[in-house]
């Protein structure tokens, strides 16, 4: 009987941690309080760089026939003058496997909201290959890593930070 009463519960519980972040997931979409109401700018400190500055390129379409479109990303100078520099980024982590801690993972200028969801755009989210592992956290975090644009990158992706390390702003 006991063990019944413990399957039971776990079941009920399953259910509902099921049925509350379908709910949530939900009133996210259709924008609820809450979805994407974080404000990257709240991040940005001095020595920080911007996720506008990232956001500044331009992207040309070229469709070849069906099921057939090339991508060219043109780069503002901005960029252009960062790629292999050092810099600062503060976001928030994506994991892209189960561990504790990590030395590979996407980082976005917005936090985790959906476990279904990528949290935006290629211009919104950077790969980071870290020097030392990083442990998970829900809280931003500010790297500091060599900047890298990616050009034609398979992933779909803009940009790494190699090297990575969490660091704090005085």
């Amino acid at each position: 009987m006991l063990v019944r009463a413990a399957r039971l519960f776990s079941i009920l519980l399953a259910v509902w941690f099921s049925s509350a972040t379908a709910a949530a997931f939900t009133l996210q979409q259709f924008g609820a309080p809450g979805f994407r109401d974080h404000d990257p700018k709240k991040l940005e400190k001095a020595g920080v760089i911007s996720w506008d500055l990232l956001r500044e390129l331009d992207v040309v379409y070229e469709t070849k026939g069906p099921g057939m479109t090339d991508f060219k990303t043109s780069f503002s100078s901005d960029l252009e003058k960062l790629d292999g520099k050092t810099v600062k980024l503060a976001g928030f982590m994506y994991p892209t496997e189960a561990a504790e801690t990590y030395r590979r993972f996407l980082f976005a200028a917005y936090p985790p909201n959906c476990p279904f969801c990528l949290p935006g755009g290629a211009t919104e989210m950077v790969e980071v290959v870290a020097s030392v592992p990083v442990r998970f956290t829900y809280d931003p975090l500010i790297l500091e890593g060599r900047f890298e644009l990616l050009r034609d990158d398979p992933s779909g992706l803009l940009y790494r930070l190699n090297d990575a390390r969490p660091v704090t702003l005085n």
